[in-house]
């Protein structure tokens, strides 16, 4: 089981500073796998921290290096603390929408009486709280870090969110997700030549050193949670958030959809989300946010990594198969070749999809992932299309097995 922590962390640290390794649905799928086996680093740890992991004595110092490659670890950098920890939301999952998970969505209903839920689209973003002065001023914005602290990035979230609110004699919390128009990102910022997508791009240009104002104007902040803190830091969550925050000065280019329903009207919040999705979003959309109302979240309280007011269901991922055609090998910025399946062209979430990352030349030994094979492409949260999996290995695997093997001699 270790290892496979080890590649768990790694991916997770690298999901925190803005890169992707593997597809969300493989993270997941390691994620359940972890916690049914008991591991301590899928609901202890939120955002790896070096320094936090070296302290547990459990990886030795390659195994640490692993998980963190060669970076410093952002606990360098001058840290500022949450008001109260940023944690994670709780995750369901839906992988066949004929047979949702209910079991999971029942225990969430009825963990406390109430007389409706609240849902919203669930941001595929970086998250960040904006702390707002006891004469509303704005104070900080900051990441979500390690859930208990963040990296101060006022200086360029002053500039896509309100300076000042018209709240008087408290701190107010302001938290929301750092997006952007997924069109808009496709035309200026996405890069076909790596693992990309939009909360990637948001995420690395928030965390770089220097900004363009420009370019962070084309960053949008959908606030979704309001706090008032009282002098003893007791907080209070302001009841109608979604409504307040518009009066607020908050997603004023935007508005979120928002719904109330009952338990038993789950099915046409989700149909209605996915069609929210699909037709009339700007954004990217990986799942629906179930609430429990303002007044019911401090009864309910949290666990160590999760608020239990609060489930992230998540949609399906999207995939489909298709052929290799045939195989090109490009040097990596780590000077190895790395292979790319060129493939029969096929529609996938509405790109035409003909080109994709076959990892390295084991992997394409190990599973017969020659010209002919059938492979089961995936994409989700808006990622670059990725292999999930090998349907059918090629009919001549044989014969380009001999032919690597013969040239790897020379």
């Amino acid at each position: 089981m270790k290892q496979r922590e080890v590649e768990f962390l790694k991916w997770k640290y690298n999901y925190y500073i803005g890169k992707t390794i593997v597809d969300d649905s493989v993270y997941d799928a390691r994620e359940d796998e972890l916690r049914k086996e008991g591991s301590q680093f899928v609901d202890i740890v939120d955002a790896p921290v070096k320094s936090e992991i070296k302290k547990l004595n459990y990886f030795n110092a390659e195994e640490i290096k692993e998980i963190f490659g060669e970076d410093e670890d952002s606990v360098r950098k001058e840290r500022f603390i949450h008001l109260s920890p940023m944690l994670s939301l709780q995750k369901c999952q839906v992988i066949d929408e004929e047979n949702k998970p209910y079991h999971e969505l029942d225990l969430f209903f009825n963990r406390i009486y109430t007389d409706y839920y609240e849902a919203t689209g669930k941001y595929d973003g970086c998250s960040m709280e904006l702390i707002y002065t006891e004469d509303g001023k704005l104070l900080r914005a900051t990441t979500r870090g390690d859930k208990n602290a963040g990296i101060d990035r006022t200086d360029r979230m002053r500039l896509i969110v309100p300076n000042e609110i018209p709240i008087k004699g408290t701190m107010t919390e302001v938290r929301g997700e750092s997006i952007i128009n997924t069109n808009l990102w496709k035309e200026k910022y996405s890069d076909p030549t790596k693992i990309d997508n939009p909360r990637n791009w948001v995420s690395g240009y928030l965390n770089t050193d220097s900004f363009d104002s420009e370019v962070i104007k084309d960053i949008t902040f959908v606030a979704y949670s309001l706090v008032s803190y009282d002098s003893n830091k007791n907080k209070t969550y302001i009841p109608d958030t979604m409504n307040r925050l518009k009066e607020l000065g908050f997603n004023k280019n935007y508005n979120p959809l928002v719904i109330k329903f009952k338990a038993n009207e789950f099915d046409d919040v989700y149909n209605r989300f996915k069609w929210y999705r699909e037709n009339e979003t700007i954004f990217n959309l990986d799942g629906i946010v179930l609430k429990f109302p303002e007044e019911k979240r401090l009864k309910l309280g949290e666990s160590t990594s999760h608020p239990k007011f609060g489930l992230a269901v998540k949609f399906p991922a999207k995939q489909c198969l298709t052929k290799i055609l045939d195989i090109e090998w490009k040097i990596g910025k780590d000077s190895f070749f790395h292979p790319i399946g060129l493939l029969e062209g096929v529609e996938l979430d509405g790109v035409v999809v003909k080109r994709v990352s076959l990892h390295n030349l084991s992997y394409v030994i190990n599973n017969k992932c020659y010209p002919g094979a059938t492979i089961e492409l995936i994409r989700s949260g808006d990622i670059i299309p990725m292999v999930r999996n090998v349907i059918e290995g090629s009919p001549d695997a044989e014969e380009y097995y001999q032919q690597y093997i013969n040239f790897l001699s020379k």
